[in-house]
């Protein structure tokens, strides 16, 4: 697959050694062997598909968020370059979000002060509270983002098979989002307690009207509070996630992430939040 080829332009352009052992070894060896196993025998049979599976086997091995991205961007450079010389027509990876790994990393909270936003929701209204409690457990503990969650209507939410109906998300097709059976109790009480004080409303958390909330009310309730931007709880829940064990492709779909880059981030905090453990031995 050009790999030879492609390691003796990078010879000529008297790239460091490390960084050609690191192209022998990540492209030459690794991926190229990933891709055979699969019947790839050719750049341009190459998918983003293929590549997130790559990039989660990676993980279930143990190595580093940082080094994932690493690897990553190895391939991406080969891939690129493949393009460039014209032995395919595009770029299997062109679509591939550059801009995530520029971005600063996610801010995420430990899952162990959860509880402690939760109590510090006040209002001298007991259903505010009540909903705005329950808004940031369902944020947590399911990955949804604010307007998501907003757009929820009651008839979207199946308590039996403990999940929600979503739709157009981020432009995309309905879809099921599953809940876990945490959030279930806290959902039930919530619904019970909206029927009592809205019983003609179709939302899952209206306004304090009965009708649709709109985003902003939340965003300046969250900073009235002193807690987390909404979507703070979704990186909560991603990271979580992936610090209990969960795979990098499976972490990717439940957030619904268009591309695997951006949750290759999350795995950057896990990283530091281990070298931060390891620091606490003085």
């Amino acid at each position: 697959m050009q790999v030879e080829e492609f390691v003796a332009v990078q010879v000529a352009r008297n790239r460091s050694k490390k960084t050609l052992t690191n192209y022998r070894q990540v492209v030459g060896r690794s991926w190229v062997a990933f891709c055979l196993a699969r019947g790839i025998n050719d750049v341009a049979q190459y998918k983003l598909a293929h590549h997130a599976v790559w990039l989660s086997q990676l993980q279930e091995k143990g190595l580093k968020g940082t080094t994932i991205d690493l690897y990553n961007t190895l391939v991406r450079v080969f891939t690129a370059w493949c393009a460039k010389q014209e032995y395919i027509t595009r770029n299997p990876l062109e679509d591939f979000d550059r801009s995530a790994s520029e971005k600063p990393l996610p801010k995420a909270l430990p899952w162990s002060i959860l509880e402690e936003h939760i109590g510090l929701v006040k209002s001298r209204y007991r259903i505010v509270v009540l909903r705005d409690r329950f808004l940031i457990r369902l944020l947590a503990y399911t990955g949804l983002r604010l307007g998501e969650s907003l757009s929820l209507r009651r008839v979207d939410v199946d308590l039996k098979q403990r999940q929600v109906r979503l739709e157009n998300t981020k432009g995309r097709e309905a879809t099921w989002q599953p809940f876990p059976e945490k959030l279930l109790p806290y959902l039930e009480e919530w619904v019970e307690a909206s029927y009592r004080e809205w019983p003609n409303s179709e939302w899952l958390l209206p306004s304090r009207t009965g009708g649709a909330m709109p985003t902003y009310e939340i965003q300046r309730a969250f900073k009235r509070y002193g807690i987390a931007t909404p979507h703070v709880y979704r990186h909560t829940n991603a990271t979580y996630l992936l610090e209990q064990g969960a795979g990098l492709r499976e972490v990717q779909v439940m957030l619904r992430h268009k591309n695997v880059q951006t949750t290759i981030r999350y795995l950057k905090i896990v990283d530091q939040r281990r070298r931060a453990i390891a620091n606490f031995i003085k």
